[in-house]
């Protein structure tokens, strides 16, 4: 059974989406200063990058507008930031779910490398260590590839 487009714009689902924008908002910033606190350098990334323009189809004449939270551009190394995981956000819900896998699949595709990460592993630090270790990798800092 498919949503009307009138229950989507409803103010309870409104002020959902305003909410998990906020938290997003808090999580991107939050990610934003641990990158700074590892002197990874504001020219070095740029948020919202889209990354699929030329990727043209029949259902999609002038390309995906897909779109990177970060990008690393010359090492091709995206970072996404997933909020509402543990609440029900886009990313959990089954149509969100699905479009993020065809935007990882044209990515990779691409030659993109898309860490991914939650709320909690923001928090923790875990998704920036993660990104220096794969940068370092790289840039030829680390000869060996970073461990899972």
């Amino acid at each position: 059974m498919s949503r009307s487009k009138k229950a989507d714009t409803s103010p309870a689902v409104l002020l959902a989406r305003a909410e998990a924008q906020s938290k997003c908002d808090v999580l991107e910033s939050a990610f934003i200063e641990q990158m700074r606190a590892k002197h990874i350098l504001d020219s070095a990334w740029v948020r919202e990058h889209p990354f699929a323009k030329g990727v043209v189809s029949e259902r999609y004449p002038r390309g995906r507008k897909f779109r990177f939270d970060f990008a690393f551009i010359p090492q091709m190394i995206a970072v996404e930031v997933d909020g509402g995981t543990y609440s029900g956000g886009r990313h959990t819900q089954g149509k969100g779910f699905e479009n993020d896998c065809r935007k990882f699949n044209v990515a990779a595709e691409l030659g993109w490398t898309v860490l991914r990460g939650t709320g909690p592993m923001v928090s923790s630090h875990e998704l920036v260590e993660t990104l220096v270790r794969v940068l370092r990798v790289r840039l030829g800092l680390d000869k060996t590839p970073p461990a899972s």
